[in-house]
């Protein structure tokens, strides 16, 4: 459990910039503490490869959160002329920049989740299983998927502020939800407890190979003296032999 315990606080030490970057009132300093716990980070994850304890450095997550976040706290220390520019725009400056960024490595082949998945697997092959793909790729655009609704909300309601006066409940919703950021990352969090959690369920993962029956084979094939192979090709020799039982019994 420990373990568990170990890996669960490593994911939200990652989103830490993001949290703190919404938490903190003043703007200036918010952004200066999320390029600091940016840093922390970057560090975090660089003595976590040279003490062997990741396979990844830099995570796409963690470069970005440091390239944002250290621009941003040069502009709003330099530039406090738009002071009022920044106050209504950054928190969609923030996300639009995060979405945009992780959109555009999901693109070119390399998935921002695929950083946090990679030390779970003891062979890198293991990675290209269909079934580790499909995992990949849902967790990816459902974050992908938060973080362009918070941007998308934070747009709203900073365009809204600069063409005219909004209400106060308005206001409330959308131009400074900062409890929006809050209200996602636990739904997030939540969804990486529970999806490992369906994944084992047996039904769930029998869906999945008959689905991508034909890519498992290929893996498998290519795989031959991986486990999980060794599985696959025992469940088909086990439900072809039933399979031949059945027309027997009919015959």
């Amino acid at each position: 459990w420990r373990e568990k315990v170990g890996k669960v606080a490593l994911v939200v030490v990652s989103f830490l910039p993001l949290v703190v970057a919404f938490a903190v009132p003043d703007f200036r300093i918010a952004t200066t503490c999320a390029f600091g716990a940016s840093v922390f980070d970057f560090a975090l994850d660089f003595y976590r490869l040279k003490t062997g304890r990741t396979k990844v450095f830099p995570k796409v997550l963690n470069a970005v959160f440091l390239s944002l976040f250290g621009i941003l706290t040069v502009l709003m220390w330099a530039d406090t002329k738009r002071d009022t520019v920044y106050i209504v725009w950054d928190g969609f400056i923030i996300m639009g920049t995060v979405t945009f960024c992780i959109t555009v490595m999901t693109l070119a082949g390399h998935p921002f989740v695929k950083d946090f998945m990679v030390d779970s697997f003891d062979d890198a092959c293991q990675l290209e299983s269909p079934l580790v793909l499909h995992s990949m790729r849902f967790m990816n655009w459902a974050w992908t998927l938060m973080f362009f609704m918070m941007a998308a909300v934070y747009l709203v309601g900073a365009v809204t502020l600069t063409v005219g006066s909004p209400g106060e409940q308005f206001q409330l919703a959308f131009c400074n939800p900062a409890y929006l950021t809050f209200v996602f990352l636990i739904a997030g969090f939540g969804l990486n407890a529970y999806y490992p959690k369906r994944f084992k369920d047996p039904a769930f993962r029998s869906k999945l190979l008959r689905k991508y029956d034909k890519e498992m084979e290929a893996w498998c094939t290519k795989y031959p003296e991986q486990e999980w192979s060794k599985l696959y090709f025992e469940g088909k020799a086990q439900a072809n032999e039933e399979r031949g039982d059945d027309d027997d019994a009919l015959h």
